[in-house]
């Protein structure tokens, strides 16, 4: 089945937003009633996974420095992180969280697939580094599918989604972290060890325009289902 008729088929349900599916300058396009929502919550995830509070930006500093140090060993590698993070994350951290952080980071570009078991960069980390070098608009669409689909933050925005629907009204953006948090740790799918804090991860997606940013009016997040789409279903980045 191929993808767009996949997401068709789990995607048909009440709540729409309105797509419309362009297969190609000679065809026609088509419009389809879909819920995005819907088709995340099919998606299987085991695990959230971040590292560090790092910024979009942030993770594009990470890729030039796996590109800087390609050859040495994994060991040399991981010191030489936690001994760069200042200048990567523009934190002063203690030895022993540096150290903390340049784990993490080493695990979120692994679950990510941009660098290999040696910390070489594989195609995906070349590719990303690549866009995050020349070109911002593309270096943010493919950070956004490749967080989304291989690090799990599909479920966060799930999971946000459902708190906006659900009757916790009033919450403070730092309330809502916390809250969302919790959720994802009842499930599994955030480790108790996890040092990150939720508000930096949706920072990201805020910035990545998987969320709108806060409403300090209706005090909430709110996912846009366009951008969703499109980085998830009409894109291509393989």
């Amino acid at each position: 089945m191929s993808p767009i008729k996949e997401f068709l088929k789990t995607a048909m349900l009440p709540k729409v937003v309105k797509i419309s599916i362009r297969f190609g300058p000679a065809l026609s396009s088509i419009t389809e009633q879909v819920d995005v929502m819907a088709y995340i919550k099919e998606r299987e995830v085991d695990r959230v996974v971040y590292a560090a509070n790092l910024t979009v930006d942030q993770i594009g500093r990470c890729l030039v420095f796996f590109s800087q140090v390609q050859g040495r060993s994994r060991s040399d590698i991981s010191a030489s992180l936690a001994a760069q993070l200042k200048s990567i994350t523009n934190r002063q951290l203690a030895d022993k969280e540096a150290k903390r952080h340049a784990r993490e980071i080493l695990q979120l570009m692994r679950v990510l697939e941009v660098v290999d078991e040696d910390l070489y960069l594989t195609l995906d980390g070349e590719r990303l580094l690549r866009h995050y070098q020349n070109s911002r608009p593309k270096f943010l669409d493919y950070l956004a599918w490749l967080l989304l689909t291989r690090a799990g933050w599909l479920k966060v925005v799930y999971e946000t989604d459902q708190l906006r629907r659900s009757v916790w009204y009033g919450l403070s953006m730092k309330d809502h972290a916390e809250l969302l948090r919790d959720e994802l740790k009842g499930s599994r799918l955030i480790r108790r060890t996890d040092s990150w804090q939720m508000g930096a991860l949706l920072d990201c997606l805020v910035y990545l325009r998987v969320l709108k940013p806060w409403n300090a009016i209706d005090m909430r997040f709110e996912s846009d289902k366009e951008r969703l789409y499109d980085v998830l279903l009409r894109k291509t980045f393989t």
